[in-house]
């Protein structure tokens, strides 16, 4: 797995332009950690729909990146193709 340090801004962009529909992404921002497949993905916002893993009801959730990047943590993305990759703000 690729580990990358970056900072918030570098994050947002790294994660707009790697993250595609069908990827597992595990994101943790303020007290929130959610990990789950990637079902859409929505401009210019940039907000993610994801239904949740290893939950009994696979509840979907949409994340609004421009609304939490200032709380943004860390994030892995478990991309179909290719390497996985994570992202820790700093």
């Amino acid at each position: 797995m690729k580990k990358l340090e970056l900072k918030n801004e570098e994050a947002v962009n790294f994660l707009e332009e790697n993250l595609n529909v069908h990827d597992t992404l595990a994101i943790g921002y303020n007290r929130v950690f959610a990990k789950g497949e990637v079902t859409n993905i929505e401009e210019p916002e940039y907000r993610i729909f994801m239904n949740l893993i290893n939950e009994d009801d696979s509840p979907s959730v949409e994340i609004n990146i421009s609304k939490i990047k200032n709380q943004l943590i860390e994030y892995t993305i478990y991309p179909q193709d290719g390497d996985d990759v994570c992202v820790v703000v700093i």
